[in-house]
């Protein structure tokens, strides 16, 4: 199972990666994606084990924590209290993009159902 998490997330480095203008290549590695996503949804009905899944909890929120901190500080934004005087709103643009060129949303659904599988409060 390990294997197979850590080719998703090489598969999932390797999309963020990839130019956006490259959609053969993008197209095979979502499709790459899904097989792997597939495999271990079907290794782990069988073989996840709890110390499996808070390894891939860990890895998933130091991708989160990563990602986040590429965001803009808000601190910087006005000018004030030494900031560098970028407009609020072009900081919240700016960190917007950020968010949706690394699928945020996507990583915090992920983070969300591995832990409500660690507390026993999965939905199916």
């Amino acid at each position: 199972m390990g294997t197979i998490l850590d080719e998703i997330l090489s598969v999932k480095k390797s999309l963020r990666e990839v130019p956006a203008d490259a959609f053969g290549e993008r197209i095979e590695l979502r499709d790459r994606l899904l097989g792997l996503q597939a495999a271990a949804a079907a290794a782990g009905q069988e073989t996840t084990t709890e110390s499996t899944l808070h390894r891939y909890m860990e890895q998933l929120q130091q991708r989160r924590d990563a990602l986040l901190s590429q965001r803009i500080d808000p601190s910087w934004q006005d000018g004030s209290l030494g900031g560098m005087g970028i407009p609020g709103k072009q900081t919240e643009a700016f960190n917007r993009r950020i968010d949706e060129a690394a699928d945020l949303p996507a990583l915090e659904r992920e983070i969300a159902q591995v832990r409500a599988r660690l507390t026993g409060n999965v939905k199916d």
